[in-house]
């Protein structure tokens, strides 16, 4: 870590936005082997007046290093104006397991756009919050097709109770939430974890 000091960690962080996805993702790689320094270079970052495209590049950062610390900031952005943040935020929770992302997580799981919501029900069902299935069943129930398949996917993770709500709706009167409900429930688990990383 002495090698890699604070001002080649800010080179990395600025540089993020403008690659590729492959080239973040081994640079996301590269930062984790510093998780103090890249945490102390990227609370600061983490503010809502940050350009989006700069915001976003953090946020997946934050998500990848799985930092406490980056994530409690991020956590405070999913108020964020902008639907594309809001979407970049309920990612990256998908790694902070504290029982404080659960509100938050679920206040993203009814957002205004359809992709927030999707991925607002992946992070539940990835951190296996039992406290969200109900409204995992209501987003089953969703207008957007997406939304469906990740709150079903969600409940299947789940599991117990989670997986019995997810059986209700296939018996329910909703036809597209019925036949999410089926391909889903039809999932070995070995399926639903595959298809949940996806």
């Amino acid at each position: 870590a002495a090698r890699l000091g604070g001002r080649l960690v800010d080179l990395e962080l600025d540089s993020l936005p403008g690659r590729q996805d492959a080239v973040q993702q081994y640079q996301f790689a590269a930062l984790n082997r510093h998780p103090a320094i890249v945490a102390e270079a990227l609370v600061p970052r983490l503010r809502p007046e940050v350009p989006v495209v700069m915001l976003n590049a953090w946020i997946d950062a934050a998500g990848a290093s799985a930092n406490p610390v980056a994530l409690w900031r991020v956590r405070d952005l999913a108020l964020h104006d902008v639907p594309e943040v809001r979407l970049h935020v309920a990612r990256a929770l998908r790694r902070h397991a504290e029982p404080e992302t659960v509100p938050v997580l679920l206040s993203l799981l009814v957002d205004d756009d359809w992709r927030v919501r999707a991925q607002a029900a992946r992070a539940l069902g990835a951190l296996r919050i039992t406290s969200a299935a109900r409204p995992l069943a209501t987003a089953v129930r969703d207008r957007a097709w997406w939304v469906r398949y990740r709150a079903a996917l969600a409940l299947a993770q789940i599991g117990g109770e989670a997986r019995d709500l997810l059986l209700d709706v296939s018996r329910g009167s909703d036809p597209m939430a019925r036949d999410m409900s089926l391909l889903v429930a039809g999932l070995s688990s070995a399926a639903v974890v595959e298809m949940s990383e996806v």
